[in-house]
């Protein structure tokens, strides 16, 4: 049952709740008319799990393909209401293409098919962006504020 949101009611959530902005400050400075608690507060980092090791299948498609441009493809924490049509439209660009790529399977937008292989296609559930993006050509991702901030 959804309760009805009145235009008061509204209004005094948006004048008297913080709200925070999480773009640069470079690219969109907060308007001098805005009321104190509006705020842009730019990229807020969270901490990096230092622990992370890689397997061994990743580390060989990583050695396999080192001269090549391998890709890092991810939803992120964005959710997918179909993610094995999306996998499947995506694994076949690929694969037409014979393009590298480390598809990122996190929180279920993308997955690996059952019994799918390929010499060109590695899925991985986790990995710290701070690890992999290194070691790509390129990022194909969500376009959440920290994976924008560690893609550039």
């Amino acid at each position: 049952m959804h309760e009805h949101i009145s235009r008061k009611m509204l209004k005094k959530v948006l004048l008297t709740n913080k709200v925070i902005y999480t773009i640069s400050p470079s690219l969109f400075s907060r308007p001098d008319y805005w009321r104190e608690n509006l705020q842009v507060v730019g990229f807020h980092k969270c901490s990096s799990n230092l622990a992370w090791n890689p397997n061994h299948d990743l580390v060989d498609f990583l050695k396999i393909h080192k001269d090549e441009r391998i890709l890092y493809i991810t939803f992120g924490s964005m959710t997918n209401p179909i993610p094995d049509e999306k996998t499947e439209i995506l694994i076949s660009i690929l694969e037409q293409n014979q393009i590298p790529v480390i598809i990122g399977t996190a929180s279920g937008g993308l997955v690996e098919p059952a019994g799918f292989r390929s010499d060109n296609i590695h899925f991985e559930a986790e990995i710290p962006y701070e690890w992999i993006f290194p070691k790509v050509y390129g990022v194909i991702h969500h376009g959440g504020s920290g994976t924008t901030h560690l893609g550039l």
